[in-house]
């Protein structure tokens, strides 16, 4: 994946999305205004990338809440279908404001506004919920691989995907990227249940039983080291996975 169209992402924030409510006093009403809008972008892959990008930099400022609280004052601004309100041309004035005060981040040798940046870390975050995960960026293609494997989900460092729980267990293929294999160490509610190698180029089945995991899922939590960022990207990632989804061996036949 390159970056090659700065004007790409701004343009397409500005443009309409989900219709928008008015704007209202109450933050709460602000915050689900600004979420409603964001859920119409989650089928455009740069920009849901570049919010889990920008969330793997700058975590603290890139929380659920952090964000919503940024981000509740763009509620007036943001455009309806029709834009009839004449909204565009105020949002991209506050995009402009961020780089005249400075407030840029540079991603992908491009500058961002801090603000444009934060919208498309709330759309992967609407859409991640949507799909029980946090910190996997949009389904990407191999380019030598055999068709039947060709799809990936690659991780940021950090990752958490949702499990269903089953007595048999669950499993998924994982593999590594780079040049080289990486270490991924799994957690469950921050514990440590298991770290090992994922070699480069192959895929290789991932399967563990659930003891005592009850019948609600739950997030299992992946962190990656090294990390690598393919040529031509801007994209931090860590281990790929075949689905962001766990399946149990029952089901996976």
């Amino acid at each position: 994946m390159t970056l090659t169209r700065r004007t790409f992402v701004a343009g397409t924030l500005a443009v309409a999305g989900a219709g928008a409510l008015a704007g209202s006093a109450a933050q709460s009403m602000r915050q689900r205004t600004v979420r409603r809008w964001a859920e119409a972008f989650g089928r455009i892959d740069m920009i849901r990338d570049l919010g889990v990008e920008y969330a793997t930099r700058y975590p603290d400022d890139a929380s659920e809440s952090a964000v919503l609280d940024h981000l509740a004052t763009l509620a007036p601004l943001l455009p309806g279908r029709d834009d009839e309100s004449g909204r565009r041309p105020r949002l991209r004035e506050r995009l402009r404001r961020d780089f005249a005060e400075g407030d840029m981040v540079a991603i992908g040798g491009w500058r961002f506004s801090r603000t444009e940046l934060r919208l498309c870390t709330l759309v992967a975050q609407q859409w991640n919920h949507a799909h029980g995960v946090a910190g996997v960026f949009a389904r990407a293609t191999l380019a030598t691989a055999a068709r039947e494997d060709a799809s990936v989900f690659w991780t940021a460092p950090s990752a958490s995907v949702r499990v269903v729980p089953a007595a048999a267990g669950w499993e998924c293929r994982m593999r590594a990227g780079g040049p080289s294999g990486q270490r991924v160490t799994l957690r469950v509610a921050g514990r440590i249940i298991d770290e090992f190698d994922v070699a480069a180029g192959v895929w290789q089945r991932v399967r563990y039983p659930i003891r005592g995991g009850g019948a609600a899922p739950f997030d299992l939590e992946l962190s990656t080291v090294p990390t690598w960022t393919p040529a031509g990207d801007f994209r931090t990632l860590g281990v790929g996975l075949d689905r962001i989804s766990f399946v149990t061996p029952s089901q996976n036949g």
